[in-house]
C-alpha cells in the first residue's frame, strides 16, 4: 500500500522500488518534448485581429463608429475605449459592446487630423488586455501600429489577487479532497473533530476567496488599484460579466456542498455520498476552468482543466487529512488507519496519473514549443511546478516504504513479545510518516502557489512579428548598482511601428545573462500606459521587443527592471522623446 499515490504491486519487496520514478519521469519528459516539438503556436489571451477604421487607415470622412474585432469573445470594460486627437485631447470615452466584435458609436463630428484609439477589454480567461491603433481623417498621414494586445496590472492589486487565488486553491483542496477522502477511504473519520475542522476551514477559505475575487476583478479588469474594491459600479459590472456568473455559481455550489457535507456527519446514504463527490469533486473545480486560461479554449480544454484541478484537490486534500488526523499521536486504531491508507493508495495513484496526462496536454497547449518552455515566464513556472510535483512523487515513494513496514501486521492478531514489537514498529513508522507527509504538504503548498501564479501568467506560446528596418534611433545607457549597465535603443523614435533593444552588461563590459528583464512604457502627459513591452531573449544579456506600439508623440517614460538573482531586482527609468 502507499500513502500519497505511488502504488506498487504487493508482490514486490517491502521497500518498493522508488527508482522506477526516474524511468517514469524520463518517459514523461520525452513524450512532452515530442509534443512540444510538433506543437503549433497558440495565442495567449484574446488578440485584436482587425478594426474599423483599420489600423493606419486614411479616411476621407470621419467614421460613424469604432469597431474592434477580437480572436475570441471579450467582456467590455467601463469606459474601455478612449479616442484621442493628435494633440492628446480626449474626443470620446465610452464602453464598447461585449463579444468577439465590439462596437462603440462616435457621437460627435471629428475634424481632419490623426486620431488614436486606446482600448481595454477583458479576455475570456478573465485577464485584462489593452492596446492602441491609429487612423487619420482628411489629408493627415499616419503610420500603422501593431494591434496586438498587452496586459498591465497594479502590483499591489496583483499581489492581493494572487493571494486570493492561492488560498482559493488551498481551500478547494481541503474541502473537496478532505470530503472525498472520508467518503472513499475513511467513512468513520466523520467522527473526528480534527477532520471536521479541516473541512470547515476549507469551506470557509473557499467562500471568503470567492467573495474576494468578486470584488477584486472589477479594479483588476479596469487597470485600477485596491481602492477600486469600494466602487459599487465596478462590482456591478463584474456581477453582469461571465466571470461574475462563474463566481456566483462557485458560491452557490459551496453553499450546497457545505450542506451536503454537514448531512454526512449525521447520516451517510449512498445518494448523498454520490451527490457530494460530484458536486465538490467535479462541479466546483469546473468553476475554476471557467475563469482561467481554459475559458478561452474548446470544451476539451475546459474538461481537461477540470480533471487536472479535481485530481490535484483529491490528492492534496487526502494528504491534509492524513497529516492532521490519521498520523497524529492520538490517531485511530492501527487496523482502521491501515484500511484507510490501503484505500487511499490506488485513489491517489489514479490522481497522479490524471495529473500527468492532463498536465502534458496543458503544457502542449499553453507553451507550444520547447524554446518557449525555457524562454517564457509561463514555461519557467511550468517547469518549477513539474519539479515540485516530482518532489511530491519522490516523497510519496519514500512514504510507501514506511507504510508497508509499519502497517504490515496491523490486521494480524499478535500476542506477547511479537505484539509489543509490532506496536513499537508502528509508532516508529507513524512518526516517520508524519515527517514525510508533512514535507509533502509543505511542497504541495508551494505547488499551489505556483499554480496560482500560472493562472495569472500569459501562456508562453505567442505570435511573433518580423524585424523592423532600422531608422533614426534614440539611445541611452543606464547604470545599475555594482557598476553594471543597461543600454537601450528605441528605433525609430517616432509614432508608429518601433523596436526596443536592450543589452545588459556587467562591470567588466561583458554581456550579462541575468535571470529576467522586463520593460514598460508610459506617457503621463496623456494618461497612456504603462504599456508592458514584450521582450524576447536573443542571447545572453540581449533582448528585443516582439511588438511595440507608440500611439502618440511626447516624452515617454521607459521603465526597466533587471532581476540579477533570486532575491535582487533593480529598476531604472529614463525618458525617450517620440516624434
Amino acid at each position: 500500500m502507499a500513502v500519497t499515490g505511488i502504488w506498487f504491486p504487493p508482490a514486490r519487496a517491502a521497500g518498493g522500488n522508488p527508482h522506477r520514478l526516474f524511468v517514469l519521469a524520463l518517459l514523461t519528459f520525452s513524450f512532452v518534448g515530442y509534443l512540444l516539438g510538433a506543437a503549433q503556436p497558440a495565442w495567449a489571451h484574446a488578440e485584436l485581429i482587425g478594426s474599423t477604421p483599420a489600423n493606419g487607415s486614411r479616411l476621407a470622412e470621419a467614421p460613424a463608429e469604432i469597431r474592434l474585432r477580437f480572436s475570441e469573445k471579450v467582456n467590455a470594460v467601463r469606459d474601455g475605449v478612449t479616442l484621442l486627437d493628435s494633440a492628446g485631447a480626449v474626443q470620446l470615452v465610452g464602453t464598447p459592446s461585449p463579444g468577439s466584435e465590439s462596437v462603440l458609436a462616435i457621437t460627435k463630428p471629428l475634424p481632419d487630423g490623426v486620431y488614436t484609439v486606446v482600448w481595454r477589454v477583458v479576455s475570456a480567461d478573465s485577464h485584462p488586455i489593452h492596446g492602441a491603433f491609429v487612423f487619420s481623417v482628411g489629408d493627415a498621414v499616419v503610420a500603422a501600429l501593431p494591434g496586438g494586445a498587452q496586459s498591465d496590472v497594479d502590483p499591489g492589486l496583483a499581489a492581493v489577487f494572487w493571494l486570493a487565488r492561492w488560498l482559493g486553491y488551498a481551500g478547494l483542496a481541503l474541502l473537496a479532497g478532505g470530503v472525498c477522502f472520508l467518503i472513499v477511504c475513511w467513512p468513520s473519520g466523520w467522527a473526528s473533530a480534527r477532520v471536521r475542522r479541516v473541512i470547515a476551514a476549507g469551506w470557509l477559505t473557499s467562500v471568503m476567496c470567492a467573495g474576494a475575487a468578486l470584488v477584486l476583478q472589477g479594479p483588476y479588469s479596469q487597470g485600477g488599484t485596491l481602492a477600486g474594491v469600494a466602487d459599487p459600479a465596478l462590482a456591478a459590472a463584474t456581477l453582469r460579466s461571465g466571470y461574475g456568473a462563474f463566481m456566483l455559481a462557485r458560491l452557490g455550489l459551496l453553499v450546497a456542498g457545505g450542506l451536503l457535507a454537514l448531512a454526512l456527519t449525521r447520516q451517510r446514504p449512498m445518494w448523498i455520498k454520490v451527490c457530494t463527490v460530484v458536486l465538490l469533486g467535479v462541479a466546483l473545480p469546473a468553476t475554476w476552468a471557467g475563469t482561467g486560461h481554459a475559458a478561452a479554449g474548446n470544451p476539451l480544454t475546459k474538461a481537461v482543466d477540470t480533471l487536472h484541478l479535481s485530481a490535484m484537490s483529491i490528492w492534496l486534500g487526502g494528504l491534509a487529512v492524513l497529516l492532521t488526523a490519521l498520523l497524529t499521536r492520538s490517531a485511530p486504531p492501527s487496523a482502521q488507519a491501515a484500511t484507510a491508507l490501503t484505500r487511499f493508495s490506488p485513489l491517489a495513484a489514479g490522481c497522479v496519473a490524471t495529473l500527468v496526462l492532463t498536465g502534458i496536454y496543458q503544457a502542449w497547449r499553453g507553451v507550444g514549443s520547447i524554446d518557449a518552455l525555457a524562454g517564457s515566464a509561463y514555461g519557467r513556472l511550468l517547469l518549477y511546478k513539474v519539479a515540485g510535483i516530482g518532489v511530491l512523487l519522490w516523497l510519496g515513494a519514500l512514504s510507501n516504504s514506511a507504510v508497508r513496514r509499519g502497517y504490515a501486521n496491523a490486521a494480524t492478531s499478535l500476542r506477547g513479545r511479537a505484539a509489543r514489537e509490532a506496536a513499537q514498529q508502528e509508532q516508529r513508522s507513524r512518526a516517520g510518516l508524519r515527517r514525510s507527509v508533512g514535507l509533502e504538504t509543505v511542497t504541495a503548498v508551494a505547488v499551489l502557489a505556483l499554480t496560482s501564479v500560472l493562472v495569472s501568467t500569459p501562456p508562453g506560446s505567442r505570435p511573433t512579428t518580423a524585424p523592423i528596418a532600422a531608422s533614426t534611433a534614440t539611445e541611452a545607457t543606464l547604470s545599475l548598482p555594482g557598476g553594471a549597465r543597461v543600454s537601450v535603443t528605441l528605433d525609430p523614435a517616432r509614432v508608429g511601428v518601433s523596436r526596443l533593444a536592450l543589452s545588459v552588461r556587467d562591470k567588466a563590459g561583458t554581456d550579462w545573462d541575468v535571470p529576467e528583464v522586463s520593460a514598460s512604457l508610459s506617457l503621463p502627459a496623456r494618461s497612456i500606459g504603462p504599456l508592458p513591452v514584450a521582450l524576447s531573449r536573443l542571447q545572453a544579456g540581449r533582448y528585443q521587443s516582439q511588438s511595440l506600439s507608440l500611439p502618440a508623440p511626447g516624452g515617454w517614460r521607459l521603465r526597466i527592471s533587471v532581476r540579477v538573482s533570486d532575491f535582487d531586482q533593480h529598476t531604472v527609468e529614463t525618458e525617450v522623446t517620440v516624434k
